[in-house]
């Protein structure tokens, strides 16, 4: 006597690896790596740019890739956080879809939502990454006027959170190892 065979459609395959994939934190994990690693690469013309700038010499070509670098971070935030969450299990797809929690770009909610808590600078920071990622990564404006204006910093001042800084890289670096270290927590994992 013979088994019975196995019969598989395709998508019954893609949604146990739709459902896998989702559930695995290490998959949020590497694609944040992937997106800090482009990101990284844009480094060198921003740069080089800035410096120009900051030497005063004309303005020419075209401007550094400023935005797609916070853009690409942003992005990568938020799949740690999201990996984070799915670590914690919070249940990450139903009925074929991704789980509501998991489908904003709310960087400063999903952190809230993590229990992660930031610093002040953490904070200001992460609120420029959600517009980058938001809109002004991708788009010249906002859907709405609201989302453009400048906003007031906890420390004084005020401006529009689209700015890029010479130091956001290492505020970049030093949020990441943040985030990296609370999803291998979150998995059961030493630094």
């Amino acid at each position: 006597m013979k088994r019975l065979p196995i019969e598989r459609t395709p998508e019954e395959l893609f949604a146990t690896l739709f459902q896998r994939a989702a559930a695995e934190p290490i998959a949020w994990r590497l694609t944040a790596e992937s997106l800090v690693q482009a990101a990284r690469i844009l480094l060198p013309s921003i740069e080089e740019r800035m410096g120009a700038t900051l030497a005063g010499e004309p303005l020419s070509g075209e401007p550094p890739p400023t935005s797609v670098y916070m853009l690409l971070i942003g992005l990568a935030v938020e799949n740690l956080v999201k990996g984070i969450l799915v670590a914690r299990h919070v249940g990450p797809t139903s009925n074929g879809k991704l789980a509501k929690d998991l489908k904003s770009h709310q960087l400063l909610d999903l952190l809230n939502r993590a229990g992660i808590r930031l610093d002040d600078d953490q904070s200001y920071l992460v609120q420029r990454l959600e517009v980058f990622v938001v809109w002004a990564g991708r788009y010249p404006v906002p859907g709405k006027l609201d989302d453009y204006l400048p906003r007031r910093h906890e420390t004084g001042g005020w401006g529009p959170l689209t700015g890029f800084y010479s130091s956001d890289p290492a505020r970049v670096d030093k949020l990441i190892a943040l985030l990296v270290g609370e999803l291998n927590r979150a998995r059961g994992l030493e630094n």
